[in-house]
């Protein structure tokens, strides 16, 4: 071989070494820059440029820190769920309910109506007492309030020659008339004791328009049955008497003649 073609040989082998060397190095050289990066950012991505416009026909460099970007996103989750339970509480609560409890703490007041003679009754006799119980409850764990009457006694009920009835009580609000609560019958007494509990599904706004009506009755199990007389409590005349049905109220009422008309029907 000529050696003019062996010196170029040599030569263009030693450019081609020198490239690939050089190649190599740049590599190396990158890599190891971001693995130092990668360990400056605790082990996730290194940060990056990224161009956001932040004028019409600019652009301004912002350094993206997924670090940062995860701390941002924890204190807004934060915020939102103290924004959710503040409205919550604001569902729950209203100038009429406590704070922090499960119910309404009930406070117990008694009130016992006089005893009139009642014109139209022979020998002028009474006819008897009611005595029940009512509040409004509302309950925070199962978002749900009622209505809540206690059925207690009746005593000095009338009766021919003083006999002793079969009695039981119907318990409804009127005008609503959207249940009707039936008592157990009590037998052969004057003086019955029920101690029963019903509670009525309506709002405390509604409840300022209701009555509550109880009507004693005499169970007859071969005819129909004779009301002996009833109970009438406007609900929405309590709050001008100074009591509120939002804490548990025992009244003992005057049983009155049934009244006619669409209300005491039955």
């Amino acid at each position: 071989m000529h050696p003019y073609l062996i010196a170029v040989y040599v030569g263009v082998s030693v450019v081609v070494i020198v490239l690939v060397a050089y190649v190599a190095y740049r590599v190396y050289n990158r890599s190891s820059t971001y693995s130092r990066l990668a360990t400056k950012s605790n082990g996730l991505t290194p940060p990056r440029i990224v161009l956001t416009p932040s004028s019409p026909g600019k652009a301004a460099k912002r350094l993206y820190s997924p670090t940062k970007t995860m701390e941002r996103n924890q204190e807004r989750e934060e915020k939102l769920n103290k924004q959710r339970k503040r409205e919550r509480r604001k569902d729950v609560m209203s100038m009429w309910l406590p704070k922090r409890k499960d119910t309404l703490p009930i406070t117990k007041t008694t009130i016992v109506q006089p005893m009139p003679m009642e014109m139209g009754q022979q020998n002028g006799a009474p006819r008897g007492r009611l005595t029940f119980s009512m509040h409004y409850q509302y309950k925070y764990e199962s978002n749900t309030s009622a209505f809540v009457v206690k059925l207690l006694n009746a005593s000095d009920l009338p009766s021919n020659d003083s006999e002793p009835l079969d009695v039981f009580v119907k318990t409804q609000l009127v005008p609503s008339r959207k249940q009707l609560f039936i008592s157990k019958v009590i037998r052969q007494t004057l003086h019955p004791l029920f101690a029963e509990t019903y509670e009525f599904e309506i709002s405390y706004q509604d409840l300022q328009t209701q009555k509550l009506l109880f009507q004693i009755m005499e169970f007859d199990c071969l005819s129909r049955h004779d009301m002996l007389g009833e109970v009438r409590v406007n609900l929405a005349d309590l709050g001008t008497h100074g009591f509120n049905i939002l804490r548990e109220v025992t009244l003992c009422i005057n049983i009155t003649k049934p009244h006619g008309g669409e209300d005491g029907e039955f």
